[in-house]
């Protein structure tokens, strides 16, 4: 028997088995953005944190409805990676993102992710910070997140703010 080279020696990091593939033509399930029906695609256009309290008990979802959230999440993700990737800048790059942190803000509020909608919301408000006070289902789901993590003083704030521009 023939000793092992040194190159044809089996990998002992995780780092080398993962990138390693049994099946080379597909994709990592990382890399794999999901497909939409015309239904999901419609009912994710429409969520904001204002339907929250429709998704308030995790225990009657269904799964058409995690299913979209989930989804939603991850073309929304693959979508920041672009932009960020991206070599364009200006006012229309820094405007899509606002609408594509909201939107992730939005749904990970909805599926009960309060720090990852805490982040969205934060960075959606770093981009544009006129037009986040604009949207009402923003700092509605703002004071919703800083309610959830007993920062009375900011959500009382934000549903202040709701409530009077509601008027």
């Amino acid at each position: 028997m023939e000793p092992i080279e040194e190159d044809d020696a089996v990998p002992t990091n995780h780092i080398a088995l993962t990138q390693m593939s049994l099946f080379p033509k597909f994709k990592p399930i990382h890399e794999v953005v999901p497909r939409l029906s015309f239904y999901e695609r419609v009912r994710l256009d429409t969520l904001t944190s204002l339907n929250f309290m429709e998704f308030q008990n995790q225990m009657v979802l269904c799964h058409r409805e995690r299913g979209i959230l989930f989804k939603g999440f991850r073309i929304l993700e693959k979508r920041i990676e672009r932009l960020m990737a991206g070599d364009r800048t200006g006012e229309d790059v820094k405007l899509e993102s606002f609408l594509v942190f909201l939107k992730i803000g939005h749904i990970t509020l909805l599926a009960g992710d309060f720090a990852r909608a805490l982040s969205a919301y934060q960075q959606a408000l770093s981009l544009c910070e006129e037009h986040f006070w604009k949207d009402p289902g923003a700092f509605f789901g703002l004071g919703i997140v800083y309610l959830h993590f007993k920062s009375y003083g900011w959500y009382v704030d934000c549903l202040l703010f709701f409530l009077y521009s509601s008027c």
